[in-house]
């Protein structure tokens, strides 16, 4: 039977306080599954150095001295607490992935564990020991999928974890594809909120085919928690060009009314900076979402100015706060200003 590496009770909320994984790879000596066989000696007082002793795995990066290595594991308090700070005995027997550093005769752990209220387990947990092909950091990808789906029900700390892990500006060691490629177990899962997740994070590095699987698969999503995150995700993050227009109309004709999604694609599609999606974005004036008719009064104020007949009067409504007068109110001055000035704009 395959060893099962058990997810720690503590371990994603140790992770969620710790530097992304691709960053530690570069600073450790040795990257490895490896069992905590035993507790060797406590911290002193109220936080300090306590010491294990790690029986080795398979290793990823580094090769280990020995079978079984001392390592030094720093624990500090984290809040208010009082009286001595310890190492849990239910870390024991306990298999993860380590991040050591060499450090004289000893190793020391990877991020130092600190702020741990109680003091949590010190090593990656992950669902098992397998370790995909490729270099180091696209390893590591790979293991940080994995260990997300293998979570029954992830946190948002989790899937900040999972974030830093694939973000293309944490760490520049692996190229945007082979970020994308590693979270395609994510966006394919049958799992809605897996998928989700993964579908979120490939929009974000600029992925259409993400959106793409997002409306094929639309009635299973629309009602997920994680479809709110949406319309940020793609009016935020994604590198957009005319090749996303046709999706992102597609999906404002299907009305879903998810906070924020026809905010993030209208303004995707104004961000394409093309004139001829003017009267498109105007009909969204008449849109409830404040934020969304905003937008739209922004971009034509954007394009009043490109087009030299930038004066007092779109200044004055682009310096309009949004909420500070009726939604109706502030449309209708955009709306009269457009069919005034459109055809300054050369769009009929």
């Amino acid at each position: 039977m395959r060893a099962l590496f058990l997810l720690s009770v503590f371990g994603s909320c140790l992770w969620a306080q710790q530097q992304p994984i691709l960053d530690l790879a570069d600073q450790a000596d040795l990257i490895t599954f490896a069992t905590l066989d035993r507790i060797v000696a406590q911290p002193p007082g109220t936080g300090g150095d306590g010491v294990v002793e790690l029986r080795m795995g398979r290793s990823i990066k580094g090769v280990p001295d020995s079978p079984l290595l001392t390592v030094r594991v720093s624990v500090r308090p984290g809040g208010n607490v009082i009286g001595p700070v310890q190492l849990s005995q239910n870390t024991v027997g306990r298999s993860g992935l380590w991040f050591l550093k060499k450090s004289g005769s000893t190793y020391m752990t990877l991020p130092e564990a600190g702020n741990m209220n109680p003091p949590r387990d010190p090593s990656f947990p992950f669902p098992d020991s397998r370790i995909d092909d490729g270099d180091v950091p696209q390893q590591l990808l790979s293991l940080a999928v994995r260990w997300y789906l293998f979570l029954p029900s992830p946190s948002r700390d989790d899937e900040g974890i999972l974030w830093r892990a694939v973000n293309p500006f944490t760490s520049k060691s692996v190229p945007l594809q082979q970020r994308l490629a590693a979270i395609q177990p994510l966006v394919r899962s049958s799992n809605p909120t897996q998928a989700m997740t993964g579908i979120e994070l490939a929009i974000q590095m600029g992925s259409l085919d993400a959106l793409n699987v997002f409306l094929d698969r639309i009635a299973e999503f629309k009602a997920s928690p994680r479809a709110v995150n949406l319309g940020s995700a793609i009016g935020n993050y994604a590198l957009k060009d005319a090749s996303w227009r046709p999706p992102l109309k597609g999906l404002l004709a299907m009305h879903l009314g998810i906070h924020d999604l026809d905010w993030g694609a209208a303004g995707a599609i104004a961000k394409l900076r093309d004139p001829a999606d003017l009267p498109f974005l105007v009909t969204f004036l008449d849109h409830e979402d404040p934020n969304l008719v905003w937008m739209v009064g922004r971009h034509l104020a954007s394009f009043a100015r490109t087009n030299q007949i930038y004066t007092n009067q779109v200044k004055q409504y682009e310096q309009v706060k949004i909420l500070s007068m009726p939604n109706a109110q502030y449309a209708e001055l955009w709306k009269s200003w457009w069919e005034a000035n459109k055809a300054a704009l050369r769009i009929r």
